[in-house]
Order: C-alpha cells, then structure tokens, then sequence
C-alpha cells in the first residue's frame, strides 16, 4: 500500500511495566501510528477516532510489557478499523533502569485480512 497516515509522537500517561511502582504510578509513554490503507477521497481514515482509539488502550489497560502494549494498539487498530496494515512504535522515554539512555522503542507490524 502506498498511502500513508501518520500520527507521530502521540503522548499518553499510563500504568505499564514490570514493576509494581510502574504501575502505581504510571509514566509518558509516546506512540507513532502509520495507517497503511487506500486514502483515496472516498476511504479516508479519520484520525481523530485513531487518536482517540490509542488513548484508550495506552491509559486504559495495563501491560506488563512495552512489547504487548504495542501489540495490544496495533491488532486492535486493524480489527476496528478494518485496515490493511499498521505499523506502530511505543517508546517509553524514561524506563526505570540503572543505565543512561534515550529509552526503548517497540515497533510492531500487523496486517488485516485485505492485508
């Protein structure tokens, strides 16, 4: 599919994580959405419901896992939607780790059934 949409850098409080403090007190996590579907006039993907949709799986549910709340976003974005194909990236600027870095990144690829 050659049509994108993009909804970059999306931030969201929310409760997920390994540890009991993480979900206690929850954290920012960011999230990039691609919508790779036929954007023609006719079949437009209303981004708004996109934001929307992402919120309330980001703030909504808990994960133990970046990995399974990136999975969580994207499976459910195709199912709702009925779209082909969307990637979607999860960072978590601040993970609570003894190293310095820039935090983690998951990317996740999922396809619908006209995939």
């Amino acid at each position: 599919m050659s049509d994108i949409l993009r909804l970059k850098k999306m931030v969201f409080h929310g409760r997920h994580g390994l540890f009991p403090e993480e979900r206690k007190l929850g954290q920012k996590y960011e999230v990039d959405v691609e919508v790779r579907a036929d954007l023609a006039p006719r079949a437009v993907v209303d981004y708004t419901q996109v934001y929307d949709h992402v919120e309330a799986v980001v703030t909504g549910e808990t994960y133990e896992l970046v990995e399974a709340l990136a999975d969580r976003i994207a499976t459910s974005l195709v199912e709702r939607f009925r779209l082909p194909e969307v990637l979607v990236r999860v960072r978590k600027p601040a993970p609570p780790f003894r190293g310095h870095f820039d935090g983690i990144e998951v990317e996740v690829l999922r396809r619908g059934a006209q995939g």
